[in-house]
């Protein structure tokens, strides 16, 4: 599962909210079917790899980083302030 969200301006009723938020979703399949493409095309340089999905509580530094960027309406790529984030919320655990 994934989750997006996306701010719209000006929108003027439920209609438009709701056609906007379904136009969204079929980009965001979009890309993110792309994604899963590139990503499968580049695991065969690799001797082994495994994914796991873990909960919450087993990712709790993505899951900080995730949160915090809520805060920004445009991608912001950060590596100081992560793990500065990182280590706070871990340390709270």
């Amino acid at each position: 599962m994934a989750v997006c969200t996306y701010l719209h301006y000006e929108v003027i009723d439920s209609f438009v909210a709701e056609t906007k938020a379904c136009e969204q979703a079929i980009i965001f399949s979009e890309e993110l079917g792309s994604i899963i493409q590139d990503i499968k095309a580049k695991i065969g340089s690799f001797e082994s790899i495994t994914f796991l999905l873990v909960g919450r509580q087993a990712n709790v530094v993505a899951h900080a980083l995730a949160r915090e960027s809520r805060r920004f309406s445009n991608p912001r790529y950060r590596i100081e302030e992560a793990l500065s984030i990182g280590l706070h919320r871990v340390r709270r655990i």
